[in-house]
């Protein structure tokens, strides 16, 4: 994506040197069409924004959704969402057997008044 905003920008500058003036949103226009079908959800994104974008964040949002598609191939498309690694791992962690979280009362550790630990 880098690679290809680089091109789409020298060109740019190789058509404002010839003398036509390109605004940002005709330039816009040019990256999004030149784009493969992988990146239709971004651009439909895009497009269907009420206020224009300018070329700072068209190029912060492409190259995010192009690591995001990168996260889906480099794992054959099976990638899991941190939220469902996050939930996976929850299962008690930090947490006594006694159901407390950790500093609860638990009985034994610091400060508890050199009481025994209780069952």
């Amino acid at each position: 994506m880098a690679n290809y905003l680089d091109k789409m920008k020298t060109i740019g500058d190789e058509i404002a040197a010839t003398g036509k003036v390109t605004d940002e949103d005709e330039m816009v226009g040019y990256i999004l069409n030149g784009l493969d079908f992988d990146y239709n959800p971004i651009v439909s994104s895009i497009l269907g924004r009420t206020n224009p974008i300018i070329m700072s964040d068209l190029y912060a949002k492409l190259l995010s959704y192009e690591t995001r598609l990168e996260m889906f191939r480099e794992d054959g498309g099976h990638y899991q969402s941190s939220v469902n690694v996050a939930s996976r791992g929850r299962g008690g962690r930090g947490r006594n057997s006694h159901g407390h979280g950790q500093g609860g009362r638990s009985g034994g550790g610091r400060g508890n008044g050199g009481m025994p630990k209780q069952q």
